[in-house]
């Protein structure tokens, strides 16, 4: 390592001095986007600010500031551009940086990449559709503004609960690159609903009102438009929103019908069926639990009654009574074949 060493045998020698101490450099908070996806970047702390541009996994920032509860972050780009960010999609952390704003843009040196015009990779047709189907998030969202606009009697709690559960679950799925855009405006969507949920909780039902408006025309419409022009994805749009309630249902009771025609119908007493039947018992009490539209009342009265036809049938199986199974599968076909023709005729997709 280095010394210092006295000059020793020369009196005209300069006397030794001190180094000087060094001035600590300022810290600097940086982040970098973590996302399977591209994140937007916006004008202000929420979704209902307007969006400036996206950011892509991995450019770094550095982040300027806060709001109240530090769930969006303020951030300034290399290029001096600046805006908000959600806070859970940014990893921080601190840095020495010079006094000088050029030092510290250097702490943040990837590219930004906001607004540029890279091509996202592109999908089959088949793809898309297969993960638009296994993620039906845009009609939970479609359904939550629709109970909160028409349901006087809507849980507020229960109805929150279920949409972030949503967001949370759609959002840490899979999905390919390409429908990056479909995906952000369906989580951008159902974070303003939650917004305006919480606004109809405050008695604020005007401003729910507009935010719910506001989601629709930003977000919703933009997506179903999105999905025919990329891959020709036909959405329904009805009137009175019965494609919400059916979509926003339509995994559950999926699961519901396959088990009903995939029972084995010798498995009396099995704790097989005993535990299957509990099951269903569980998704016939969810799905009763969806607000549905004044213009679905035949389509849920057929629905309500496939899933009691459902549970009869695994009673029955259980029991052993070949005539019960038989009855309630008759029952079953019948009270789908009614769902199936109200749908229809709604022009609701199956």
């Amino acid at each position: 390592s280095a010394r210092i060493v006295a000059s020793s045998g020369n009196d005209n020698s300069p006397a030794a001095t001190q180094p000087p101490t060094a001035t600590p450099l300022p810290l600097v908070t940086v982040g970098e986007v973590q996302s399977n996806q591209s994140v937007n970047l916006r004008s202000g702390p929420g979704t209902n600010f307007d969006r400036l541009g996206s950011l892509n996994a991995g450019v770094q920032v550095t982040v300027i500031g806060a709001n109240e509860d530090s769930s969006w972050l303020n951030i300034r780009l290399p290029d001096s551009s600046e805006g908000w960010i959600r806070a859970d999609l940014l990893a921080t952390s601190e840095v020495s940086a010079t006094l000088t704003p050029e030092g510290a843009q250097e702490v943040a040196q990837a590219e930004s990449t906001v607004d540029e015009a890279t091509a996202l990779p592109t999908c089959t047709p088949e793809e898309a559709l297969t993960w638009w189907e296994d993620h039906p998030l845009y009609f939970t969202v479609g359904h939550a503004a629709l109970t909160l606009q028409e349901n006087p009697e809507v849980d507020y709690a229960a109805l929150k609960f279920r949409l972030q559960d949503g967001l949370y679950n759609f959002d840490i799925a899979d999905s390919p690159p390409c429908i990056a855009t479909v995906r952000q405006n369906v989580l951008d969507g159902g974070d303003a609903v939650v917004a305006a949920l919480d606004q109809f909780a405050a008695g604020n039902a005007d401003a729910g009102n507009t935010q719910l408006t506001e989601a629709r025309a930003d977000y919703l419409t933009p997506t179903v438009d999105l999905l025919q022009s990329e891959w020709g994805i036909p959405v329904s749009i009805t009137d009175c929103g019965a494609e919400f309630w059916y979509g926003s249902l339509r995994l559950s009771f999926r699961i519901f019908t396959d088990m009903v025609n995939n029972v084995d119908t010798s498995a009396a007493n099995s704790d097989t069926i005993r535990t299957d039947l509990f099951r269903l018992q569980e998704l016939q009490r969810e799905i009763a639990g969806y607000y549905y539209p004044l213009c679905a009342t035949n389509a849920h009265a057929s629905l309500i009654a496939a899933m009691d036809d459902g549970v009869s049938l695994y009673r029955a199986v259980f029991e052993g009574n070949q005539n019960a199974i038989q009855d309630a599968r008759t029952s079953g076909t019948a009270n789908l074949r009614a769902l199936s023709e109200e749908l229809a005729r709604l022009a609701v997709a199956e």
